[in-house]
């Protein structure tokens, strides 16, 4: 049981992990697609007509508005995204910390484990919770019960293979 929960410990760090880096992805794909909006609306400026017809001067004013709110959106998301990376950053640093000094503690057996579980299964690891895999969501035998409480190794859901902590 000792060694599933240093496992189950390395695991949630690596998810804080992924969910760290994954935030910096996204902040970087909103840039992109806010610097889109911009370039696509000074595309239109720039084939919208000059006309004398009111219909069209308020039609290019209300553009020329658009413009103006999509440029200032863009701005202020990059204003806002240097405090955001730098939190960031932070996150992923002492996830990666948090991670290696976990690793340096985990058998490479129990790594190797996890990693063939995890080739199967999208959530390797997971809880038990009111006698039941939080996996497969099946209650467990008594046996099995009995074998998660006293083990000294890994115990695995007999439904879906996931390691039990």
């Amino acid at each position: 049981m000792i060694a599933a929960k240093r496992l189950w410990r390395w695991h949630l760090a690596k998810e804080k992990l992924t969910k760290a880096e994954q935030a910096l992805a996204d902040l970087e794909a909103e840039e992109h697609r806010l610097r889109d909006a911009v370039a696509r609306l000074e595309q239109k400026m720039r084939e919208a007509p000059v006309s004398d017809e009111p219909e069209q001067q308020i039609a290019r004013m209300l553009l020329e508005q658009e413009l103006y709110m999509a440029r200032r959106a863009w701005e202020d998301f990059l204003q806002w995204r240097v405090d955001r990376e730098a939190v960031v950053h932070q996150e992923i640093q002492r996830h990666l910390w948090e991670k290696s000094q976990l690793e340096d503690d985990l058998d490479q057996q129990l790594l190797a484990a996890y990693e063939r579980v995890a080739a199967i299964k999208r959530q390797p690891i997971v809880e038990v919770r009111n006698k039941s895999c939080t996996g497969c969501n099946l209650t467990l035998s008594l046996s099995k019960l009995a074998e998660w409480r006293r083990a000294r190794e890994l115990v695995y859901c007999d439904e879906c293979g996931r390691i039990l902590v």
